[in-house]
């Protein structure tokens, strides 16, 4: 278990560092930056709180018509519209589950979030899972969504 965390935590770290490191060598000022900022806030304003079902269609439109979402935890890959509001309402119809958005890095055309989700799962038992998303944009919609997590924690969302 221990083993675990250590592993969550350096590839965090070197996800957060690796976009961080980008980020520098990028005005702030690009038009991209000021999309990204968007972006995150959007993402923070649905996943943050009380999530639900109710927030698929905003969360939808945040995504470019030939955007994937990539689950790097698992090998999940999803494109298409429908597999895209598949796996997004399946996250926001989890019931019990919180997330909360610890740090956004906005550049010019990405942005890294870094995040914790807790609940419970199908048995009860409390979870807690941190993960790591980065989202390639174009146009202010997401191109590409990676993100990662412990699978080994994951409570079979």
């Amino acid at each position: 278990m221990r083993s675990g965390w250590i592993a969550i935590g350096i590839i965090g770290a070197l996800a957060v560092g690796a976009a961080a490191g980008y980020f520098v060598g990028v005005s702030a000022d690009a038009p991209g930056v000021s999309a990204a900022e968007k972006v995150g806030a959007t993402v923070r304003e649905i996943y943050e709180g009380p999530d639900g079902v109710d927030k698929l269609e905003e969360l939808t439109a945040l995504y470019a018509e030939d955007a994937v979402i990539d689950d790097l935890a698992n090998g999940d890959h999803f494109e298409g519209e429908f597999e895209r509001e598949w796996a997004n309402e399946v996250f926001l119809d989890t019931p019990d589950l919180d997330m909360v958005i610890e740090e956004v890095i906005a550049g010019d055309g990405i942005l890294a979030l870094t995040w914790t989700a807790t609940g419970s799962d199908a048995g009860g038992e409390p979870f807690t899972l941190p993960g790591v998303t980065v989202y390639k944009l174009r146009d202010d919609r997401v191109i590409h969504e990676y993100y990662y997590y412990n699978e080994r924690q994951a409570p079979g969302l």
